[in-house]
């Protein structure tokens, strides 16, 4: 989805309120951050709420910020909105990783299944354009 938006937005930015190339850089930037820096609250918060709620919660926060990012008009909304984005899809991909360890394997197994899913996922963000 942001693929769509990335050839233009740095444009739309530059005239909506002359931001700067950093500025841009920094508002794409920010949802890896955010995603990164939220990994280890979500999992505390799939292993205290379960896999479902927190799956239901990122993506209607997801959601919601993602049409808040498309009506924002200034860098620190946009900025802002990118935070909680970061912050959903981190919600939503660690509980269905979860989900996918925990129903395809077995009881002592949930840790290697885990880390599998993982190393592939990496990979394959690594290797793909």
């Amino acid at each position: 989805t942001y693929a769509l938006m990335c050839p233009f937005f740095q444009t739309y930015a530059a005239r909506a309120c002359g931001a700067s190339e950093v500025m841009v850089g920094l508002v794409f930037a920010a949802l890896p951050l955010a995603s990164c820096l939220a990994s280890f609250p979500i999992g505390k918060m799939i292993a205290n709420f379960g896999c479902s709620t927190c799956i239901t919660a990122g993506l209607l926060l997801l959601t919601f910020s993602a049409a808040a990012f498309g009506m924002s008009r200034t860098i620190s909304s946009w900025l802002c909105w990118r935070v909680v984005q970061g912050v959903a899809s981190t919600a939503v991909l660690n509980s269905i990783t979860n989900s996918l360890a925990i129903a395809f394997t077995e009881p002592g197994d949930f840790a290697f299944a885990n880390g599998v899913l993982e190393v592939v996922t990496g990979a394959a963000c690594t290797l793909s354009p």
